[in-house]
């Protein structure tokens, strides 16, 4: 098995970080368009900050303290 998801991340075993990076940008794309509809409304932007901060950047940034990036990935 080179790969497998485990609690919620994606492990490789030559730790090659991209795949993960990848789909966790995916989640938060997901995330912003469940809420995107809300998003268009007439909405303060502290609200609409607010709402994105707290569904969006959990999705994409989940478990991102662990990950080992190079500098292009960190772009």
């Amino acid at each position: 098995m080179k790969e497998y998801v485990y609690l919620g991340q994606m492990v490789k075993m030559d730790r090659d970080m991209q795949p993960e990076i990848t789909r966790q940008i995916r989640a938060g794309w997901r995330a912003f368009n469940s809420i995107k509809d809300m998003l268009k409304k007439k909405m303060s932007k502290t609200l609409r900050a607010h709402l994105f901060n707290i569904t969006v950047l959990p999705a994409m940034l989940y478990a991102s303290e662990i990950w080992t990036t190079t500098k292009n990935e960190e772009r």
